[in-house]
């Protein structure tokens, strides 16, 4: 095999929004003005919460309250939480931010660093001029600063200002001190450097250094003076006035002596300073006696050779000249100098300064530490900001960072040194290896937020898109690409939106302005849409033509390319590297931007070969996986962007299909379905072939080299143990974020070797392939390839689904509320102004898994570089989604459903497989779509599986990650995975499913009971009483048959399905009978079907349907008496129907009378005494009318005279209608009944 490539690209940034998760995280905090002269006002501090995110109208007002000017990140020491601070300085360097950028923390820990500090100063501060450092005393840190006003704010800021609100909520601001160095109203401070928390030197313009100290536990209000000149310390000030040198650099506006110190650091041993001065000098300042010990030009010129000529000078703005090192098992510590003019590197070797030069000697003189970064920065003219050097840990070698910049083009290298080359005395490391080692600069490339990568992903233009108008939408697919998650921030949009709106005709800005209170996706949709002048006009009402139709497409890509223009500016200018600094700690490096942050991770093993940017001409042989990538990168760079769309989307339906057939006849199918063929030019097929033989020939293709390539797709971490520390809230977004890149890069790989495979298995013969494959260079030492296109379609196919369902996962959101990354529940905060509490909008996949971190394992041998790369691919494969996909998607979906988040579940269908429990899930969700005709099938379709008595659920995963695999074999053999997702939490499964029919009937028809669809009650309620009276049903199901009629009942009386319930009624246990019988009686007679219910057998309930009525009649009636009335009357029960009826009689019913032979009428209260009753009738048959002709004498009849407890209230009109009345008393000797017809009753009555 071929050599390995030397890998020029190692690295990529992750970058970072700073945006807040909640609003309320913000403090802002005005510092308090002191009256140092008469002309300045003493003014308070005051603290606010900013609760709603700054959101600009305009480019400035966006630059001023999101575009840092300065930034960096303060490290502090082991230990120590939080110990990553990120400060910015924003609105004119008048408002520091200061904020944690802590991505782990101890597991212990509950409470999290997540408060934003936005300190504002009354005037600017200086450039470089802010410093910061850690006190002993107390958990803090002291931020340094000299305004422009020359006063130095000394801000001791504890730790619990970055972690709970109520720490910040003082009035008194005593942790700010404002103090005013006497030296600084006569000399201009250049730079300030702080050495400790007690000990600060500030570089003066006139070529002097102001020290500055204070003793511990002092507060910064008052500081020690001294004047640190070249000849030694002094307290007098005679020095500050000085006569202006000829030769002088312009800062601002002032003008530098060459003497003037750029960089300074302090020994290890804390005896000496090491300055860098304007004028190339290194110098060495004892700090007990405060003189010289030693000083050295950089530029190694002869002081008699350059007597006279003008000496270069560094420019003012230069970030670092110099760096101090110590170096493991070594007495003498190491110098690093930089010469800006020359591009070039110094090492210097200190044994003891106090020695003058001869305590000093520079380490490999002879060769030329100077960076060849013209190829890499694509231009000569560049300059060096930054740089760090590591010292050797364990097997790490020696690494140099530093970051260039050409014009606008920032970008940050490395290269690895032997720590053995430091060694001046040995020489272990050759010339020429030096050389070699010196020119293997690696680069950091800029990730999938850069720019360039961003372009990649847009939508194409129109002129690509003609083919496919009819398969995709314009407008969506733009939406999809601005508002894809975590790619741009909210404000960056809305300022593009307000730019967009400026350009606009008025009419069309004043139409937008009713839509300002809609959504942020909305408005843009709106805005770039209402842009465009309408073309209806002149093509009738029934649509557009063919061209119009292709000009609202182009106009529409206009437009929006309008718009992305707008947001990418602003992203570009967001993405303005300020800084690099390095971790000493965890040897991580970050790159700080105007607004946002980096942390720099290892390149896994494919993005090494996929990496987005210019790399130097090599002539070395890549390696067998290596060529394979880069054959099939190539040819996919071969196929039409508009095609390779389409490819995607017809792999995406092809990957979720379960396969009926071979291997070969898929491949077979998936050809004729793509034509790939077709798109591949005469052109493109020679390029092609000059492809494959600077792979070394057809043998890159051979079946290993397809398998092992597929492998690469997920790295490979062994002996990894637990660690003490996790991420928290802001680590999480940094390996979601290293997620979506391996999502992104492993997706496209695979679709290359898919288009590759699907290209060279329909185009070529198997027997002239096999012929140019043995005659390659890869079939060398006896080894015979061969190409095996079923085998690798298998396993590229169950690698895309897993890319396609991980996909999913990072580009869709929702919103929740705050869990802890370390295991438990939402994270603790001491304080009642709460404002985690809030939810916020995450990724599907950090929702789900987020709490699965303490089960992710890594060895703490690895760098922190390639411990954020083991997180992100360990997070994304570490459950062995593909070797359980399944249960996966079932966890998914269950999550899903029980979220409530019903239209990503949907849109997650077709990844879930039909097993029988995805099946059962796709019924909860057409139960809570309400489409429960759809849900009643799959119910059905899922039953004989989860009903099996063998079937079992497998214990609920304390961790998805943790657990899963293991569980997974349990699952396989029992047909049902666990409940991984929670989504019985409160019930036991095992009553449920696996426990036989009318278990899982049971559960259906409470599920479609909560849902109030009573019809597909009735349904299941009747399947599962067929089930418990099988002959096979156990004991336990026949317990089950009071449950289901229930429900029968219930549902049947709900769709007015009387048969039904009054089957169900009959059946019911006793003690359930007296419920359901009122139930059915109060309905049937309150519809008006009393009819309906005489008509019903009651066997056996007579007695019980009589009380009943006469209850309900006695709490609710007229309508109940008539049918107590009807009732017994059907029963032959005349007595009892005659009661009902005297009941129906209210106070005031008037009730016509014959008596000792007078007639006329009385009502019920004034019947006191016996005599003849008429009853007067009139019209009818005998049959509306049973009383007729019925002779009441003789009859006992209970007393319901006046006194009595009979109700009153019936309606008189009701009366009059042809109802009959009984006798009224047992004192009425005779009773008759008096026909007449309709109209005498009406005059009588």
């Amino acid at each position: 095999m071929a050599k390995n490539l030397r890998q020029t690209c190692a690295y990529r940034e992750v970058r970072l929004h700073l945006d807040p998760p909640y609003t309320g995280l913000v403090v802002e905090l005005t510092l308090p003005q002191t009256s140092i002269t008469p002309f300045t006002k003493t003014t308070s501090g005051r603290r606010t919460v900013q609760s709603d995110t700054q959101i600009s109208r305009d480019e400035s007002s966006f630059a001023k309250h999101h575009l840092a000017s300065d930034g960096s990140i303060y490290f502090r020491r082991d230990g120590r939480y939080p110990r990553n601070l990120l400060w910015r300085l924003l609105d004119d360097r008048t408002t520091l931010e200061i904020r944690s950028v802590d991505l782990t923390q101890d597991t212990e820990v509950n409470h999290e660093a997540i408060l934003l500090l936005s300190i504002k100063f009354s005037t600017a501060i200086r450039p470089f001029s802010l410093s910061f450092a850690e006190p002993d005393d107390i958990d803090a840190v002291n931020v340094f600063a000299i305004t422009t006003g020359n006063e130095l704010y000394t801000l001791t800021i504890p730790k619990d200002f970055f972690i709970n609100l109520k720490a910040t909520d003082s009035t008194r601001f005593e942790w700010c001190k404002i103090y005013a160095p006497s030296l600084l109203k006569l000399q201009t401070p250049y730079r300030m450097f702080a050495t400790s928390a007690y000990d600060l030197f500030v570089s003066l313009g006139d070529g002097g250094i102001l020290k500055l100290t204070r003793h511990p536990g002092s507060d910064g209000s008052s500081w020690q003076e001294s004047s640190f000149t070249e000849r030694h310390w002094t307290s007098s000030f005679a020095r500050s006035i000085k006569w202006k040198s000829h030769n002088t650099v312009r800062f601002g506006n002032v003008d530098l002596d060459p003497t003037t110190t750029a960089s300074l650091c302090i020994s290890p041993d804390e005896e000496h300073i090491l300055t860098v001065c304007l004028n190339h000098t290194l110098r060495a300042w004892n700090l007990s006696t405060g003189k010289i010990a030693f000083e050295v030009d950089l530029l190694g010129h002869d002081e008699q050779s350059t007597r006279g000529q003008a000496r270069p000078l560094i420019g003012p703005t230069q970030r670092q000249l110099l760096q101090l090192v110590q170096m493991p098992g070594r007495n003498e510590y190491y110098a690093v100098t930089y010469l800006p003019n020359q591009h070039r590197f110094k090492f210097w070797a200190i044994m003891d300064a106090d020695d003058g030069l001869d305590g000093i000697r520079e380490m490999r003189a002879e060769f030329s530490f100077t960076p060849q970064l013209d190829d890499y920065m694509d231009s000569s003219v560049w300059s060096l900001e930054e740089f760090s050097l590591l010292p050797s840990r364990g097997k790490n070698l020696t690494q140099l960072w530093i970051r260039a910049r050409a014009g606008p083009v920032s970008r940050v290298f490395t290269v690895r040194l032997d720590p053995f080359d430091f060694d001046h005395l040995n020489h272990v490391v050759s010339h020429r290896e030096l050389r070699k080692l010196w020119n293997s600069w690696e680069t950091v490339d800029h990730g999938l937020q850069s720019v360039e990568a961003l372009n990649a992903l847009a939508p194409s233009d129109w002129q690509e898109k003609v083919n496919e108008l009819d398969q995709c939408d314009v407008n969506e697919s733009w939406l999809q690409f601005l508002f894809y998650p975590g790619r741009f921030t909210a404000p960056t949009l809305e300022t593009a939106l307000h730019v967009y709106l400026q350009g606009l005709p008025a009419a069309a800005a004043t139409e937008f302005s009713r839509h300002s209170r809609l959504p942020l996706t909305e408005r843009v949709r709106e805005a770039v849409m209402g842009s465009l002048p309408s073309r209806l006009s002149g093509y009738g009402s029934f649509g557009l033509s063919h061209s119009s139709t292709y000009e609202q497409e182009a106009d529409h890509t206009a437009q929006w390319q309008v718009f992305y223009g707008l947001v990418r500016d602003l992203h570009k200018r967001r993405a303005d590297a300020l800084s690099f600094v390095i971790d000493p700690v965890d040897q991580l490096g970050w790159i700080v931007a105007a607004d946002c942050v980096a942390p720099i991770r290892s390149l896994g093993t494919l993005e090494g070969i996929d990496a987005r940017h210019p790399q130097p001409k090599v002539t070395e042989a890549v390696d067998d996986v290596k060529a394979l990538v880069g054959v099939a990168k190539t040819f996919y760079s071969f196929l039409p962007p508009s095609y390779q769309k389409s490819f995607e989307e017809t792999l995406s339906v092809e990957i979720m299909e379960q396969p009926l057939v071979s291997p070969k006849d898929r491949i077979q199918a998936l050809q004729e379905r793509c034509g790939i063929s077709g798109q591949i030019s005469d052109d493109d097929y020679t390029k092609f072939e000059a492809a494959i033989e600077d792979a070394g020939g057809y043998g890159v293709l051979d079946a290993e080299t397809f398998l092992e390539c597929i492998s690469y797709t997920r790295e490979d971490f062994t002996n990894n143990k637990d660690r003490a520390e996790a991420p928290n809230m802001f680590g999480v977004k940094t390996v979601v974020r290293v997620a979506e890149e391996l999502i992104v890069v492993n997706t496209s790989v695979l679709l290359g070797l898919m288009a590759l495979l699907l290209f060279v298995e329909g185009e070529y013969d198997p027997t002239d392939l096999q012929s140019s494959m043995d005659a390659s260079l890869w079939a060398s030492d006896g080894v015979r390839c061969h190409f095996d296109a079923p085998a690798a379609f298998t396993k590229i196919i169950d690698m895309l689904r897993e890319q396609e369902v991980l996909r999913f996962l990072v580009s869709n959101t929702r919103t929740q509320y705050p869990k802890s990354s370390r295991g438990g529940d939402t994270l603790s905060h001491s304080t009642s102004e709460d404002p985690t509490r809030q939810p916020y909008t995450a990724t599907l996949l950090e929702s789900m898994f987020i709490g699965d971190w303490t089960n992710i394992r890594v060895s703490n041998d690895y760098p922190t570089p390639t411990v954020l790369l083991h997180w992100g691919s360990q997070w994304l494969y570490g459950a062995g989604i593909i070797d359980h996909f399944d249960d996966f998607t079932s966890h998914v979906l269950a999550d899903l459903l029980k979220a409530g988040n019903l239209s990503l579940a949907r849109a997650f269908l077709p990844a879930a497989p039909p097993t029988p429990w995805n099946t059962y899930l796709r019924g909860r969700l057409h139960l809570a779509l309400a489409e429960f005709d759809t849900a009643a099938r799959f119910f059905a379709r899922a039953s004989m599986t989860l009903c099996s008595y063998s079937a079992r659920f497998a214990p609920p995963p304390v961790s998805y990650y943790a657990d899963m695999p293991a569980l997974n074999s349990l699952a396989d053999a029992t047909r049902i995975p666990p409940d991984s997702a929670r989504l019985f939490a409160d019930t036991n499964t095992s009553q449920l499913f696996g426990a036989g029919i009318p278990a899982y009937y049971a559960h259906v028809v409470d599920l479609f009971a909560s849902a109030c669809a009573h019809s597909f009650v009735v349904t299941f309620a009747q399947r599962g009483l067929q089930a418990s009276s099988s002959p096979v049903a156990k004991s336990e199901d026949s317990a089950r048959v009071p449950t289901f009629l229930a429900s029968l009942f219930d549902a049947a009386m709900a769709t007015a399905r009387f048969d039904e319930a009054y089957s169900a009624l009959t059946r019911l246990p006793r003690s359930d009978v007296p419920a359901a019988l009122e139930s059915f009686v109060a309905t049937l007679v309150s519809r008006g079907m009393t009819e309906r219910l005489l008509g019903f057998a009651w066997t056996g309930l007579y007695s019980q349907v009589d009380s009943v009525l006469a209850s309900l009649a006695a709490r609710r009636g007229d309508q109940y008496w008539k049918a107590v009335y009807a009732w017994r009357v059907r029963r032959g029960d005349y007595r009892g129907a005659a009661q009902a009826a005297y009941e129906r009689l209210g106070e005031s019913i008037p009730i016509y009378i014959r008596r000792s032979g007078i007639q006329g009428y009385i009502y019920k209260s004034n019947f006191t005494s016996g005599g003849l009753l008429t009853v007067h009738a009139y019209g009818g048959s005998k049959a509306a009318n049973p009383l007729r002709g019925k002779d009441f004498r003789g009859m006992e009849w209970p007393d319901m005279r006046a006194g009595s407890s009979a109700r009153t209230g019936c309606d008189p009109l009701r009366r009059k209608r042809g109802e009959m009345l009984p006798s009224l008393g047992a004192d009425v000797n005779m009773v008759s009944v008096v026909e007449m017809d309709e109209a005498e009753a009406e005059d009588r009555l």
